[in-house]
C-alpha cells in the first residue's frame, strides 16, 4: 500500500496501480486511510487518535505508528494516541508516554517519566511487548526467575479472588529489580518485589542496599525483613523460592535437571 507518497496528492485508494473505493478495504486499512486523510486535510496543529490498534494486524500497527511519528515530524503536528496496545510503547517513545488512571476518589490522574532518569540502554534490554503490559495492569509482582514467575502466577490463580488485573514479571536477575521499580514508581504503578533471603546480603541489589543503609538501626535480619515488607519488598525466609514448591514439583524439577 503506497500510503505516504500518494496521500500528499490525495490519491487515497491506490494499490499497485488500481484505484478502488475505500469500502473494498478491510476495516483496519480503511481506518488508516481515514486517519491519514484527516491529518493531511486539517489545518489543526494537534490531532487526537483513539485506539489506532483497532482491526489492525500487530505488525501493521507497528508500521502505522512509525509512519505517524514520521508525519508528525515532517508536518509539524502534534499527534496524541490513546491505546490499549503495548506495541506503540518503546524505549524511544518513553518520554512521550503518559499513563492515565481513574478512580472515584481522585478522578483522573496522569503520570509520566518526568524528571526521572532511567538508563536507556538498560531499559531497552528489559522493555518489550510482554513487559510493557505493566502499563495496563492494576498490580505488578516482580520476581527473579521464570520458574518463580510460573509458580507465583499459579498460586495467584488458585488462591486470590480479585477483580484487579495483575502482571507477574520475571526480571531475570535480582540486580534488575531496581530498574523495574524505578519505572513502575515513575508511572505510579502499584508493585511488590518477592525475592529470596540472599537479597539481604547481596550488595549488588542497589535498591535494597540503599533502603537498608538509610536505616542503620536495623540490626537483625528479622528487623530488616519487616522494614522491607513495609516498602512492598517481601523477603522469603529460605534461600530459594523453590524451597516452597510442592513436593511433586520438586521431584519433577530434579528429573528435568537429569535430562
Amino acid at each position: 500500500i503506497k500510503t505516504y507518497s500518494y496521500l500528499r496528492g490525495k490519491e487515497l485508494h491506490i494499490v499497485e496501480g488500481l484505484q478502488l473505493p475505500i469500502s473494498f478495504y478491510g476495516e483496519g486499512i480503511a481506518q488508516i486511510f481515514i486517519i491519514l486523510f484527516k491529518i493531511f486535510n486539517d489545518d489543526s496543529d494537534m490531532v487526537f487518535i483513539e485506539e489506532p490498534e483497532a482491526y489492525l494486524h500487530p505488525m501493521l500497527l507497528k508500521r502505522f505508528v512509525d509512519l505517524l511519528e514520521k508525519i508528525a515530524e515532517e508536518e509539524s503536528k502534534q499527534l496524541f494516541l490513546t491505546t490499549h496496545s503495548t506495541i506503540p510503547i518503546t524505549v524511544e517513545r518513553i518520554n512521550n508516554l503518559f499513563r492515565f488512571v481513574y478512580d472515584d476518589k481522585n478522578g483522573t490522574r496522569v503520570y509520566n517519566l518526568g524528571k526521572n532518569k532511567i538508563e536507556g540502554y538498560r531499559l531497552k534490554q528489559e522493555l518489550n511487548p510482554d513487559s510493557a503490559e505493566v502499563f495496563f495492569t492494576d498490580k505488578v509482582v516482580l520476581v527473579e526467575g521464570k520458574e518463580d514467575e510460573f509458580f507465583i502466577d499459579g498460586l495467584y490463580k488458585k488462591l486470590i479472588v480479585s477483580n484487579d488485573d495483575y502482571k507477574i514479571i520475571s526480571v531475570g536477575s535480582n540486580t534488575n529489580f531496581g530498574i523495574y521499580m524505578e519505572l513502575l514508581s515513575a508511572f505510579n504503578i502499584p508493585h511488590s518485589v518477592l525475592c529470596d533471603r540472599n537479597c539481604l546480603s547481596e550488595r549488588s541489589i542497589t535498591v535494597i542496599s540503599k533502603l537498608l543503609e538509610s536505616n542503620p538501626k536495623l540490626n537483625t535480619p528479622k528487623e530488616k525483613i519487616e522494614y522491607l515488607k513495609s516498602q512492598n519488598i517481601w523477603i522469603l525466609p529460605g534461600n530459594d523460592i523453590e524451597d516452597f514448591y510442592p513436593e511433586r514439583f520438586k521431584t519433577l524439577k530434579k528429573n528435568q535437571r537429569g535430562l
